[in-house]
């Protein structure tokens, strides 16, 4: 199967934005995480329809002042993944960032993951 995500860093979009203004054609409606309390940053995600089951995982994804990351889980085929979109800002730390991915990978380690993003 082929898989169809698109993923982007430093949307720089913010609660005041309408996600459905960054609609694509033939994709779901976009996922998206926003930087918390600073402008910048950011990660959306989309996931073309031929995948038809795709589901935010909630409890996973994140965001702060400085690193943000979506989990969206998709099954293809009758076979779970999971599609890790991340942002980590220049401005900080790795430490914390590593320490947050570290715990989404040791979560999901019985799926196959497609890690994307922007990690300075």
């Amino acid at each position: 199967a082929v898989v169809s995500t698109q993923s982007t860093g430093e949307s720089w979009l913010t609660d005041k934005d309408d996600i459905l203004d960054y609609q694509l054609d033939d994709y779901h409606t976009p996922f998206f995480r926003n930087r918390v309390n600073r402008l910048g940053g950011g990660v959306i995600l989309y996931i073309h329809k031929r995948i038809p089951v795709c589901k935010l995982n909630k409890s996973l994804s994140f965001s702060d002042e400085y690193n943000q990351c979506l989990v969206v889980d998709i099954t293809i085929n009758q076979v779970k993944h999971c599609v890790i979109a991340c942002y980590r800002s220049p401005s900080t730390t790795g430490e914390a960032f590593i320490s947050h991915l570290d715990h989404i990978l040791s979560q999901v380690n019985s799926k196959q993951c497609i890690l994307t993003g922007d990690f300075n």
